[in-house]
């Protein structure tokens, strides 16, 4: 088995980070160098990071005067419920949905957005992860619970949407997550090491900006409420200051006078929560962690996911 060995250098305030990193089966080793004051605050400090995100949520649905396009839902637990409404807009909305008060959405993961490299946290992939269970994964809680080494494989179908994924023996993914949390969390962070690294995907959260013309911002807002509407499940990656990004999920998205209200799925977060944009912005502010201009990613992906949906239903039929 593969296993990665990561060490920080540079303990001085005004030394950068090195971060190396190395497969014990090989013998290259992997150096990147960062200045400190280029970091994301999240790799600064990951619990003020979510902290603050917290503080700064929007009202809860019950603030609004109209309803979402679609309540809470649980997820199917059986197949012949999922294929009933497997990719639906109406069921993965549901899925990412608010839960109602005093309730917690069960849809999610059960642990936030923490470890990683420098202990930045794993936002990009614990999104995609989310929204893939939302679109590939059905529950039998009936059945007999999966081995360790079924559990991996489980794990594994949820980070690389290639086909529908059973999950027997639990209802949701906040509970299967729950039980095989370190098995999640290895996948999260071996996923960021392969993309991250050795793929060079760290290269996109240098790419984008952190504030933009209103005309810009605007053309992006349309393009995002018209993903929503029309496709699905959106993935935004969010360009902040420094070397990094955060990612947001936009489950529903509703036109509103004065610009958009959006419903977010933020791995920073156990809640679903709400942000504006109001025409004539030129970013999203972050809690008060800084600007940000989003960016649709990912398209590709759903339509994967919607392609893996429609052949297991076509096997099914």
């Amino acid at each position: 088995m593969t296993t990665y060995r990561i060490a920080e250098v540079g303990s001085d305030d005004d030394e950068p980070i090195e971060l190396s990193l190395r497969l014990d089966d090989e013998d290259d080793e992997v150096v990147v160098r960062v200045a400190r004051d280029e970091l994301l605050p999240v790799a600064q400090n990951p619990q003020a990071f979510v902290d603050d995100i917290a503080a700064q949520e929007s009202p809860s649905a019950e603030a609004y005067p109209w309803p979402w396009t679609e309540p809470w839902r649980p997820a199917a637990r059986s197949k012949a419920e999922y294929l009933a409404c497997a990719g639906r807009l109406d069921y993965v909305r549901g899925l990412a949905a608010r839960a109602p008060q005093g309730m917690e959405n069960t849809n999610l993961l059960a642990l936030p957005n923490a470890g990683g490299l420098l202990d930045g946290g794993v936002c990009w992939w614990h999104s995609r992860m989310t929204r893939n269970a939302f679109y590939l994964a059905y529950f039998e809680p009936e059945a007999e619970r999966p081995t360790a080494k079924e559990a991996r494989s489980i794990v594994a179908g949820l980070m690389f949407p290639r086909e529908v994924v059973r999950i027997p023996g639990f209802p949701d993914l906040r509970a299967f997550s729950a039980e095989h949390r370190q098995v999640v969390q290895q996948r999260l962070e071996r996923t960021q090491i392969l993309e991250g690294l050795f793929q060079f995907c760290w290269v996109n959260g240098l790419a984008g900006v952190t504030e933009t013309t209103p005309e810009d911002m605007r053309a992006r807002m349309d393009a995002i409420y018209a993903q929503v509407r029309d496709e699905g499940i959106a993935y935004l990656k969010l360009q902040m200051p420094g070397i990094d990004a955060h990612a947001w999920l936009v489950s529903d998205m509703v036109p509103i006078d004065s610009g958009y209200r959006l419903l977010l799925v933020d791995s920073s977060s156990f809640t679903p929560y709400y942000r504006e944009y109001t025409f004539g912005m030129t970013h999203l502010q972050m809690g008060t962690s800084g600007r940000a201009v989003p960016t649709l990613q990912r398209i590709h992906e759903l339509r994967w996911m919607k392609k893996a949906i429609a052949d297991f239903v076509e096997e099914n039929a």
